[in-house]
């Protein structure tokens, strides 16, 4: 029963957390791995870092619109 709920709230994670991206693939293809015989450090390990790709290419997504706005509000006032 333990297996299952990380294995639910690890899938959740996924789905939801990845920034936009749609990875039910990806849910599936860790799922089908678990139940071949891969452990949970495994899982999470694979959980963390999809999340950190999508959360790199948000922020690489706003870091220019970010960066214009911050310089051009400094230099407005002269």
């Amino acid at each position: 029963m333990k297996r299952v709920k990380f294995l639910g709230l690890a899938t959740w994670m996924i789905e939801h957390l990845s920034f936009g991206v749609k990875n039910e693939a990806l849910a599936g293809d860790l799922v089908e791995e678990i139940q071949l015989g891969r452990s949970a450090a495994w899982l999470w390990r694979q959980v963390s870092i999809t999340i950190a790709i999508g959360a790199s290419k948000a922020v690489r997504e706003v870091a220019v619109p970010i960066l214009f706005a911050a310089t051009w509000s400094m230099l407005y006032p002269m």
